[in-house]
């Protein structure tokens, strides 16, 4: 890490730092045509997506009856359909704000996502964001606490000054495999119930609250 700088700030992307959760909806609807799935009728509607954010990536999987083959094959084309969307995808509201003042305080920032690195630069040069010092993608939607370790190695960062920012009970998971600090974002896919049952060093229910946590340190 840097000399000049404080702790290293790593992000997930979608549900932290990005509003995707609608261009999800729409690309689980397209992929159960598609993909002949056979769902409830109320799958998508208000009611059920609240349920689902009480539910983890697993449960789901169980849920929906999704095995191994077909768990691939929706990562697959759903990554396709994310990318055709990506230039719909805008950031959550005060989020641009938040991390240009955390990196005006000398924070390292950085991203550790399951979405397409291209993807994700291609969003934060048009949200004029390109403050961030590097973009990691885990291939594996349970790969995460690997590529944490991996980073820390490939950065040069010490376990004691990193912190793993994300919206999902697994994104807690893996920082507390890799070690390091967990901070997890109540505004975007599992519910703070679900997040506050696995333990993360801290909750934040909106970016000030971020903000005004790390501007006291």
């Amino acid at each position: 890490m840097h000399e000049n700088k404080k702790k290293t700030l790593i992000f997930d992307f979608d549900g932290t730092l990005a509003d995707t959760i609608g261009l999800f909806i729409d690309i689980a609807k397209k992929l159960v045509l598609k993909l002949d799935m056979k769902v409830p009728e109320n799958t998508f509607s208000r009611e059920s997506i609240k349920k689902y954010r009480n539910l983890t990536l697993k449960q789901l999987q169980s849920e929906f009856n999704i095995g191994p083959f077909l768990a691939l094959k929706l990562l697959t084309e759903g990554r396709k359909e994310y990318s055709r969307g990506v230039k719909s995808i805008k950031l959550f509201e005060n989020i641009k704000s938040t991390l240009k003042e955390l990196d005006n305080m000398g924070f390292e920032l950085g991203i550790l996502s399951s979405a397409n690195a291209g993807n994700i630069r291609s969003v934060l040069k048009k949200e004029d964001l390109e403050i961030f010092a590097f973009v990691y993608q885990s291939k594996k939607l349970f790969g995460k606490a690997t590529w944490l370790k991996r980073i820390m190695k490939r950065e040069g960062l010490e376990i004691e000054n990193v912190i793993y920012i994300g919206d999902e009970i697994r994104d807690v998971h893996a920082a507390q495999k890799a070690g390091v600090e967990s901070g997890t974002v109540t505004w975007g896919f599992n519910s703070q119930e679900l997040l506050s049952s696995a333990n993360p060093d801290h909750i934040w229910g909106k970016p000030e609250e971020i903000l005004a946590f790390f501007d006291k340190k």
